[in-house]
């Protein structure tokens, strides 16, 4: 499935009254990404929607800046309980300041000693550690 035809469907579906939403992820199929900034501009897509961020890195996908959706509240959720993300920003767009808490997060995390790059990307190793507690 190529840029064009995803745009036409997209079109198509506005033009019949469907919803549409993108989701923060890469097609495991056609190894294309399903990313609102990347794909398509000019069109409203839901923050509440989509898989989960556990689905995503398990399913060897990442989150991150210019991701909506689910997954990333799930990011901001964890974020926020740590008190490195506010509260406020918790959104399900992943901005410039979610971008930034992920990049304060992974250095705290390489300051104990846990192995992780600083790149502002959500993948396997960062996402282990956001899903623990506290």
């Amino acid at each position: 499935m190529n840029k064009k035809l995803i745009i036409l469907m997209l079109a198509t579906s506005l033009t019949l009254g469907c919803s549409v939403q993108a989701f923060a992820t890469t097609n495991t199929v056609t190894k294309m990404p399903v990313n609102a900034s990347e794909e398509v501009y000019g069109f409203n897509y839901n923050p509440n929607g989509g898989p989960s961020a556990s689905s995503i890195i398990a399913n060897g996908g990442v989150i991150q800046i210019g991701d909506v959706g689910q997954a990333v509240k799930d990011v901001q959720k964890s974020l926020a309980q740590r008190g490195i993300l506010s509260e406020k920003d918790v959104d399900g767009y992943f901005g410039q300041n979610t971008k930034t808490a992920v990049e304060n997060y992974q250095r705290s995390l390489q300051r104990a000693n846990i192995n992780v790059s600083v790149d502002g990307i959500v993948g396997r190793a960062t996402w282990s550690w956001m899903r623990m507690v506290g």
